[in-house]
């Protein structure tokens, strides 16, 4: 993920976090501005800007990793 650090940030968070835009069900936090998360196993996968109503704009994002 490319961003602008300090205006964005990236959540993983559970189904129901990415559905809602709920930041309280993250379950990791990426500030950086250039992270990489490394999907090792088979899923779904959410996540979401925490930051102000940058979720309910759009800015999340679903992986579904298959074998």
């Amino acid at each position: 993920f490319n961003y602008e650090q300090g205006a964005h940030n990236v959540m993983q968070v559970n189904s129901t976090g990415f559905e809602a835009c709920l930041t309280e069900s993250n379950t990791g936090l990426y500030t950086s501005g250039n992270d990489s998360v490394h999907l090792l196993n088979e899923g779904q996968f959410w996540y979401i800007c925490g930051l102000d109503d940058h979720c309910d704009l759009g800015q999340k994002l679903s992986i579904h990793v298959v074998p």
